[in-house]
């Protein structure tokens, strides 16, 4: 019997209902307390507010005293049952990293007959309770409207766009190497979602706790040479942008520098609120006392 291939549309929709199914399959696999984990990224941009980029990974935000390592066989039961799986389809929880942070987990449809298969990146990224705490969430319904989970809902503790817009800031300067879907979100959310392009100290100290292994010297460094990559990348961001957008999304070269342009803000905004963040408080005059 010959192969089948996966076609893109298909992989597509069924990225789509293993997105969401995944979500509603780490709610359920144990009982969250309210400030205990927090949707973030990408993908929550897209599923919970709209952004119409693409997304592969999931990531969370979660109390590092929580043993999250041992979710997986919870969510292999949850998913595995689904009804809208192919049947010449298996799915698939592997622990991808051990001892690490992110705790992640790899969710995967593939089968012996199918060439092709659909991936999903769950990644948990263990936190300060007190890191966890400074960041803003609601509770926000996830839906399908179509594809073979269509009508399928999760309610999941969705980080604020505010919120997000900051985690972008201070991820694109800390990452490795720049990410042009970084450069989307960031013109996305100013653009579309109407969020105020603005970073406060507050913001930052947030951030340099929820990753304290990036230091105040090392992100002002990484933000300073990344708004120089950022100036001669356009046809790079371009290219790669064409990948995770609907083609209906203007990508001309103009549109690409006015999205560079606006990314090179936001990191000048993350450099202010650096030097905010790490100027001295002055002391308050002793009591009685003149101050001068």
């Amino acid at each position: 019997m010959p192969k089948r291939s996966l076609s893109p549309a298909e992989a597509f929709e069924l990225r789509q209902a293993l997105h969401l199914c995944t979500l509603d399959a780490l709610m359920g696999a144990r009982r969250w307390e309210a400030g205990e984990l927090i949707f973030q990224g990408g993908t929550s941009l897209h599923l919970s507010h709209g952004s119409p980029r693409f997304s592969e990974d999931l990531d969370f935000l979660v109390r590092r005293d929580l043993k999250v390592e041992t979710l997986r066989t919870q969510l292999q039961a949850r998913l595995e049952a689904q009804p809208w799986i192919p049947r010449d389809l298996h799915l698939q929880v592997k622990a991808a990293k051990h001892d690490h942070n992110p705790v992640t987990f790899v969710v995967a449809l593939s089968g012996e007959d199918v060439i092709g298969a659909v991936r999903v990146k769950l990644e948990l990224w263990k936190t300060a309770p007190e890191a966890i705490a400074g960041v803003q969430a609601s509770v926000a319904p996830v839906r399908l409207i179509s594809g073979p989970a269509a009508g399928a809902t999760a309610h999941v503790p969705t980080a604020e766009l505010e919120e997000i817009y900051a985690d972008k800031v201070f991820a694109l300067a800390a990452r490795a190497h720049l990410k042009p879907r970084d450069v989307f979100d960031l013109h996305w959310l100013v653009k579309s979602a109407r969020v105020l392009p603005t970073v406060d100290p507050e913001a930052m100290r947030v951030r340099f706790a929820t990753y304290p292994n990036t230091t105040h010297a090392m992100w002002r460094d990484a933000a300073l040479a990344r708004i120089k990559v950022l100036q001669n990348s356009v046809r790079e961001i371009q290219t790669d942008l064409q990948r995770w957008l609907p083609s209906t999304i203007p990508l001309s070269l103009r549109d690409v520098v006015e999205m560079v342009a606006n990314s090179a803000g936001a990191l000048d905004e993350g450099l202010a609120a650096l030097e905010a963040l790490e100027r001295p408080v002055p002391k308050r005059a002793a009591s009685g006392a003149f101050a001068p």
